[in-house]
């Protein structure tokens, strides 16, 4: 509403396939409200398990290096693989690695996608719920204020709408992982 006037819009509607970039012009005039673009997230319906830390997770797009990696800590992205690149992301907290509860995080994945988890590479062995999971050589790895630590990549592929749950971090001393969606 601008004013006390109201205004209407006329919706339009367009798929487009992942990682495709999209390019919009004026909306023709400079007398009349410019348009609004509409995304459905990739992410959604996320709800934490570990409802000491919940706050400090949250869904996430773009991923780039340099990127936060935990909402509860001043780590950061240093190196990530150019195919993880641009992705949408779920930013945990770092202290949820103590979390041991079924259910660390459950949410839907909307479209079909490739579901991708980052796990520290000194937990070993990997939790039991990644054993279906495919190990890939993919690594990317944090900057822990001037201290690197490398994270193995696990991916599994997913269909529209599929609600996922993701056990805890298999650690108590090491870092959380980090969830990715391609």
């Amino acid at each position: 509403m601008e004013g006390t006037v109201p205004r209407s819009f006329t919706v339009y509607k367009k798929n487009v396939a992942a990682n495709t970039l999209v390019s919009l012009g004026g909306n023709g005039s400079a007398t009349y409200n410019n348009y609004a673009v509409i995304v459905k997230p990739v992410i959604a319906n996320l709800v934490v398990g570990d409802t000491l830390n919940a706050a400090n997770w949250s869904v996430q797009g773009n991923l780039q290096p340099g990127d936060s990696l935990y909402g509860d800590r001043t780590v950061t992205i240093a190196t990530l693989p150019s195919a993880y690149s641009g992705a949408d992301w779920i930013r945990s907290a770092n202290s949820s690695k103590a979390y041991t509860g079924a259910a660390q995080v459950r949410f839907t994945v909307t479209r079909n996608a490739t579901l991708a988890v980052a796990l520290d590479d000194r937990i070993a062995p990997a939790p039991a719920w990644l054993a279906a999971w495919t190990a890939t050589t993919d690594t990317l790895t944090d900057d822990e204020n001037g201290e690197s630590r490398s994270f193995r990549i696990y991916t599994k592929p997913v269909v529209a709408n599929t609600q996922v749950t993701l056990g805890d971090a298999g650690t108590t001393i090491y870092n959380n992982y980090l969830v990715m969606v391609k």
